[in-house]
């Protein structure tokens, strides 16, 4: 395999080091001012191998490598070439890496086809998928690595493949109407992330006739959020009056709750689900009654018993790894350790923007069996979305235990 990284010098020692665990067969850089990218390289001989669609050629990935994203676009980019070291030789593609922070999107989108790219992987954030489709500039088969609405969308070359938190937001109403749970109770942050994640949850709840019976949106930074629960739960039956000579009620005491739900939906952050959750647990006089959550109410590199029996829907990469996907993670844990657990998902999201390079290669996608990705399953719809089926798990001493698929429930 050829890598070519067409950004600053200062990321070839990087990629130098990212490489060296997977045993690539070489590298070639970019120098200034070469803009074509060519170095003197040698390459071990292709191993003949049975293949059942054409090789890759010459792909190009255009990421965030530099900026306020760096960090996110560098852990995509070593899934990526992760990805591409599992293949044998003879099918991995040559690689070219562009900066788009560095002279910006449509400068390396327009330089990756100059370079000869067939296939090109990305951009990553939502404006610069927004000017590449206004640019007209695709020409080649592109998967951005984030989403437009269908008007935004303008080129049937692009598609669309993302870590969508919408996605999952549907896909909590969807497992909870499959477990026989209609009326939800949403809590929510108030903020845009929040508004998006009520929008989706509230409207797939009721494409299905279902309801949202009462939901709250919360201060992301408040200290005290039982005061704000507590009211959400409390039970809606007249109370009796109190009498003067009655006790009062103890410090703790927890109310009844009402009798109107059957399950709640959270939307939080990590920092967030570890307080909101309790103050949840706390109020509810049912502890039978389910919680559930998007992937984004607990990180990857740590525990925390504050959400134990919180249902989660998350990527088989976290919580539900086969053999080889677990091979893959350790040999990437011992190359970046802790950089790794920090931003699993991401390292995850690359290694399946490889695995769709090569799954997109074969002829009409969407008619094939799905991708089973590390990210999730993986299918095609007719407007060019990429769309995730989560797997589902319960946190359990802090970590996440995998829950039956509903298909085998």
């Amino acid at each position: 395999m050829q890598v070519r990284i067409t950004s600053r010098l200062r990321f070839v020692s990087i990629v130098l080091t990212l490489l060296m665990p997977f045993g690539v067969d070489c590298l070639a850089q970019s120098a200034p001012g070469n803009p074509s990218g060519t170095a003197a390289q040698t390459k071990a001989p292709p191993q003949p191998q049975p293949v059942t669609a054409p090789a890759l050629q010459r792909l190009a990935l255009l990421l965030p490598l530099s900026g306020k994203q760096q960090a996110a676009g560098m852990a995509i980019r070593d899934g990526f070439i992760a990805a591409a070291l599992q293949q044998p030789a003879s099918r991995r593609g040559d690689i070219e890496i562009f900066d788009t922070n560095d002279k910006g999107v449509l400068d390396a989108y327009s330089r990756a086809l100059q370079n000869g790219a067939n296939m090109i992987v990305g951009p990553l954030l939502k404006e610069d998928v927004e000017a590449l489709a206004k640019s007209r500039l695709t020409s080649v088969s592109t998967l951005a690595l984030n989403t437009l609405s269908d008007q935004q969308l303008s080129t049937s070359f692009m598609l669309q493949f993302a870590l969508d938190p919408e996605e999952e937001a549907r896909q909590v109403a969807q497992r909870a109407i499959a477990e026989d749970h209609h009326r939800a109770i949403m809590l929510v942050p108030a903020n845009e992330w929040g508004q998006r994640m009520q929008r989706a949850f509230a409207e797939e709840l009721k494409a299905s006739g279902d309801s949202i019976v009462d939901s709250r949106s919360y201060d992301p930074n408040s200290t005290d959020l039982v005061a704000l629960v507590k009211p959400l739960f409390a039970s809606r039956k007249p109370q009796p009056a109190r009498k003067p000579d009655d006790p009062p009620a103890a410090r703790n005491a927890i109310p009844e709750s009402r009798d109107d739900f059957d399950f709640v939906f959270m939307a939080a952050q990590p920092a967030q689900a570890r307080q909101v959750y309790p103050a949840i647990r706390f109020v509810l006089s049912d502890a039978s009654i389910p919680v559930y959550a998007t992937s984004d109410s607990y990180a990857t590199d740590s525990k925390s018993r504050d959400i134990d029996a919180l249902r989660v829907a998350d990527m088989p990469w976290v919580i539900n790894r086969d053999s080889d996907t677990a091979n893959l993670y350790a040999q990437m844990e011992r190359a970046w350790g802790a950089a790794l657990r920090s931003r699993s998902r991401l390292y995850a999201f690359g290694i399946d923007a490889y695995k769709l390079c090569d799954w997109l290669n074969t002829a009409q996608p969407q008619l094939a069996a799905p991708l089973h990705g590390t990210t999730g399953l993986l299918t095609l719809d007719s407007s060019g979305r990429i769309h995730r089926q989560l797997d589902w798990a319960q946190i359990i001493n802090g970590t996440p235990q995998p829950l039956p698929g509903l298909n085998n429930n």
